[in-house]
Order: C-alpha cells, then structure tokens, then sequence
C-alpha cells in the first residue's frame, strides 16, 4: 500500500466551536501561540496536490535511519518521546492523520469522538528530513531515498502554500 499526502483543507464541516476537529486543533494551536494564524493564513479553501510518497517498508526504513542517526535502536527510540530530535519522524505515524504548517516541537494527538488523530509541524518535519539528508544519501536503497525526497516536498508545499497535508494509505 502507498502513502499518499494530499495538500488540502482540513476536513472540517464549519469554521466554527461547533466542528469538533476544528475546536479541538483550535485550543491546541492556541496553546501552542498559533492561533491566529491558524484561522486567518491557514488554507481553508483550496486543494494542492496530491503526492505518491511511497510504500511502507521505506517509511519503517526511513524511521530505522532515524533512530540510527539518533544513535538509538528505533524502539527506544519510540519510548523516549521527546527525547529524540526526530520525533516528527519516530512518533507520528506518517501513513495517516495530519502535518499543519506551523511551527512546534512535538506532534500530538487530539481526540475526536474517540478517534485519535495524530498532529504534527510540517516545517519541524521539514527540519528533521534536512538533517537525515546525508544519511540518505549514502543509502544504497533508491526506494528510500525517493521515499524521503517525496515527503521532504510535501512538508516544504506545505508550508509555502500554508495547506495542512493528509496522509494516507491508498
């Protein structure tokens, strides 16, 4: 199965207390010193681009680099949250859910009628992409390296057209 990130909206059905992902990212990007740009830059109407990442494997292959570069086996890695400066990589699932393009340090989740739905920083995850570059590379698979150059763009699309990026599994 591929990841896909598409560049879109945020699916919510208003703009206002009553939609539930809406309040719930509103309260957390408030906390987080982000809240008027999140409602009056943040992309509400337009859809971007949809991205081929690429297949599972590279995104555990992707997250294993990490965790090596970080000088970690990738499941304490895992453990350690916040303890690793590629959480965005390690701890957001990165095959669902959501990067928004704002600026903080640690992805999260929120609840939605009992859902929850992971959060990260696109420009963080940008961030940390930058800083595995060398380590990818040398990477002989060509599968990774593609892998990581596809979400590398879309964190940067993001960002340059202020547009939460979805991602999936098609």
């Amino acid at each position: 199965m591929a990841i896909v990130a598409e560049l879109k909206p945020l699916p919510v059905t208003e703009l206002t207390k009553d939609d539930p992902l809406y309040r719930e990212l509103e309260l957390s990007m408030q906390q987080l010193g982000h809240l008027t740009p999140y409602r009056e830059t943040l992309n509400w109407d337009e859809v971007f681009d949809s991205v081929e990442i690429g297949e599972m494997p590279y995104l555990d292959m992707l997250k294993k680099a990490a965790a090596k570069n970080d000088g970690l086996p990738l499941f304490i890695a895992k453990l350690m949250k916040g303890r690793t400066v590629f959480e965005h990589i390690m701890t957001h699932p990165n095959n669902k859910d959501y990067y928004l393009p704002f600026h903080f340090e640690h992805p999260y989740q929120v609840n939605i009628k009992g859902n929850k739905i992971w959060i990260g920083s696109a420009p963080r995850l940008a961030e940390e992409l930058k800083w595995l570059e060398m380590t990818i590379q040398n990477h002989s698979s060509d599968e990774l390296k593609a892998f990581w150059s596809q979400l590398r763009y879309a964190s940067q699309q993001s960002m340059k057209h202020m547009t939460p990026i979805h991602l999936q599994q098609s």
